[in-house]
């Protein structure tokens, strides 16, 4: 199991907790290095990360999952072009 970053997500009339993902995380979901989901956040196949206040990238499971699908997809040969 892969350890997962708790962090504050400011919404209206207070602060909801919301599960999010480090690099080093969302690099083991991809089957990626770290380094190559930051170049994705980059290139902007991955949305911008929060930043924690030590600037470590969190990354939303919803993006990564989506991502995941759609390289998915695109080995099968049925992606979008």
């Amino acid at each position: 199991m892969v350890p997962e970053s708790t962090a504050p997500v400011r919404r209206k009339g207070g602060t909801e907790m919301r599960m999010l993902w480090e690099a080093q995380d969302a690099a083991r979901r991809l089957d990626l290095s770290a380094d190559s989901v930051r170049a994705l956040e980059r290139a902007g196949a991955l949305p911008v990360a929060a930043r924690t206040p030590r600037g470590v990238r969190l990354f939303d499971p919803a993006a990564v999952k989506h991502l995941s699908e759609e390289r998915s997809a695109r080995r099968r040969g049925s992606g979008r072009r």
